[in-house]
């Protein structure tokens, strides 16, 4: 549950345009492979800058995320007040902006995002944090699966985080919750690729200058499974994509390429503007390295822009004044649960129908390897029943929502 890596491989395909490109690629790599390691770079903390820079932030922010970073896998210490004060007073401060750049990390480049929810934190707490809750359904064009594992806190001791933000008392120690989750995301907007991978989350419930305030942290535990090629159906906030199981990307001359998300971390903070609000402040903290031949071609730039992509998905479910209760998201999730794989096949039938008209509706999905995943019953067919309980979960959202189901391609059928 965290901003997903969107236009990793930007870099890499302005490059690939071209034969001239593809030399210039192929040069900058060996350039990239004989570079030696940065010797004030230590693990975990960063690099320092070589020179003083403006929009630097300022390190004892930079030293509290460094150690909710670190606190991260289980049994490890959760930072002081002392060292997260600085932290929790800069993103209330009006300080911040989106030009702060962060300082490297093992988990690559990082990228700082400021946003305001129109929607009280109790509500996001509810809907981001209730393991009953799919993942996908709250963060549909970012993510296409996402569950807690067994064994998280927050499944044995079943911690209800949105009605421990009622009883805060800044005189008591803060609640520590820890677990992992598995998330697969949506296909990227720029290569098509997608990822799954396993998050470990560290989550901290506190009372900071007398409002409620929650700390969300993930580490990526291990390298990402191969990427895989993906294809959105029309226009990205219409939450339809497609996945094939065949490795690669989209990209014409790179798609080949084995790529990999190698590593990410996130710490996010959700606060009250005032105590009571009917809005909730978020700030992000971003962190990801990604690419192929244990390159990272991954900039800053193109992490704000997945954050943005997140945020955009995010506002269109929890904003809408037709967002069902979380009641009725996780009993239809139940119901699907309990549904065999030949019931969701044929509750899919009506998708899988829209899905035939999309075969060669563009240049992607006329390639032969969707053009046939897109024909007869194919697509569903090479569905888990995880996949098609994610897909059926959208589409009940859709509904409750009043957005429009998958329908034909404009011009489908002259």
């Amino acid at each position: 549950m965290c901003p997903s890596p969107i236009n990793a491989f930007m870099f890499c395909g302005a490059l690939l345009k071209s034969r001239a490109g593809i030399v210039l690629f192929l040069l900058t790599t060996l350039l990239l492979c004989a570079r030696p390691a940065q010797a004030d770079a230590l693990p975990g903390l960063g690099t320092a800058p070589e020179t003083p820079d403006g929009n630097a932030l300022p390190q004892n922010v930079e030293t509290a995320l460094t150690a909710l970073l670190r606190a991260v896998p289980a049994g490890r210490p959760v930072p002081d007040a002392a060292t997260l004060t600085p932290l929790l007073e800069y993103v209330r401060s009006g300080v911040a902006s989106a030009e702060v750049r962060l300082q490297k990390r093992d988990q690559g480049a990082g990228a700082f995002t400021l946003a305001t929810l129109r929607a009280p934190l109790q509500r996001v707490v509810r809907y981001y944090f209730d393991p009953s809750i799919p993942g996908e359904a709250i963060f549909p064009n970012s993510v296409r699966r996402h569950y807690w594992l067994p064994g998280s806190q927050i499944l044995t001791r079943n911690i209800q985080l949105w009605k421990r933000l009622e009883n805060l008392n800044s005189s008591e120690p803060p609640l520590v919750v820890r677990g992992a989750e598995y998330e697969e995301i949506t296909p990227d907007t720029f290569s098509g690729s997608y990822y799954s991978y396993t998050l470990d989350r560290l989550v901290i419930l506190l009372q900071f200058q007398e409002r409620a305030t929650v700390i969300s942290v993930t580490r990526q535990r291990g390298p990402s499974g191969v990427g895989r090629k993906g294809a959105i159906l029309g226009k990205d906030s219409g939450w339809n994509y497609v996945y094939s199981k065949i490795e690669g990307s989209n990209l014409k001359l790179a798609g080949w390429a084995s790529t990999y998300l190698y590593d990410s971390a996130n710490v996010t903070i959700f606060y009250e503007p005032k105590p009571g609000a009917q809005t909730t402040d978020m700030a992000m903290f971003k962190y990801l390295r990604a690419g192929w031949a244990n390159m990272n071609m991954v900039k800053s730039s193109h992490i704000a822009g997945g954050a943005k992509r997140f945020l955009d998905g995010l506002r269109q479910v929890l904003e809408s004044p037709r967002l069902p209760k979380a009641e009725a998201v996780a009993e239809q999730a139940r119901r699907l649960d309990a549904m065999d794989a030949d019931a969701l096949r044929a509750a899919l039938a009506p998708y899988n129908a829209a899905l035939n008209t999309w075969s060669g509706a563009d240049s992607v999905l006329s390639s032969s390897d969707f053009k046939k995943l897109l024909e007869g019953n194919t697509y569903t067919m090479q569905l888990t029943p995880e996949e098609m309980r994610s897909e059926l979960i959208k589409q009940f959202m859709k509904q409750q929502l009043g957005r429009p189901q998958l329908a034909a391609p404009a011009g489908a059928g002259r």
